[in-house]
């Protein structure tokens, strides 16, 4: 997904022509920290709240002072996200290859294109979280171990544990009755850390611990 598909509809921007008494107004109707400054087609940068207050209102926008920070509509969702966490604001100005203003990307916005992005709204399907070491990642595998049970990845994503430098891997799957797969996995000594599916395997579980304790009650 590219920043482009993510820009936040019928955001306000302000205009080097107005004035900063203009700007306050924009802010105040529109209850935002920071806009875009544009000078016709092309981003000045983004103007903070915080600044505006420090500068009499009968000025103009011309000169004041602002952040310069903005991303291509052709970089993918992961940049923007990254840029966003980096820089630490709510706002990332999105520009085309000439240079010119199209929008922006939001919190708003950015959390809703991860969300398509990841097919969240889609209802089913069983979620696995298996934790290794990096040596031991194999997509391949997992996905063979996994296609044996007739089910089918849908979704898959990792990210690194810095303190472990462990693998955390989340999986969708295609089916909610996974007690099979989830066994065949711990058979292949995978740590499945967390399943969320039907409760077969969990009441399955279940059973022979009470089976357990009734047999050692005996």
């Amino acid at each position: 997904m590219l920043c482009e598909q993510i820009i936040a509809p019928d955001f306000p921007t302000l205009t080097t022509s107005g004035t900063v008494g203009d700007a306050m107004l924009i802010f105040e109707d529109h209850n935002l920290n920071a806009l875009p400054l544009l000078q016709g087609e092309h981003l000045m940068g983004l103007l903070s709240l915080e600044v505006l207050q420090t500068l009499d209102e009968r000025n103009s926008l011309d000169s004041v002072v602002v952040r310069n920070i903005s991303i291509g509509s052709d970089q993918h969702i992961y940049i923007a996200l990254n840029t966003l966490t980096q820089a630490n604001t709510g706002l990332l100005p999105v520009l085309d290859q000439q240079q010119r203003y199209l929008g922006v990307i939001t919190d708003a916005s950015i959390l809703s294109g991860l969300a398509t992005m990841l097919d969240v709204h889609k209802s089913g399907g069983a979620i696995l979280t298996i934790q290794m070491k990096k040596l031991d990642y194999s997509l391949s595998q997992l996905t063979r171990l996994i296609e044996s049970g007739d089910a089918n990845i849908m979704q898959l994503n990792t990210y690194t544990d810095m303190e472990t430098e462990n693998i955390w891997v989340n999986i969708r799957l295609d089916r909610m009755e996974i007690s099979d797969i989830v066994s065949t996995l711990q058979r292949y000594e995978f740590n499945v850390v967390h399943f969320w599916g039907n409760e077969m395997y969990e009441n399955e579980l279940r059973r022979n611990y009470e089976a357990l304790l009734n047999y050692l009650s005996i």
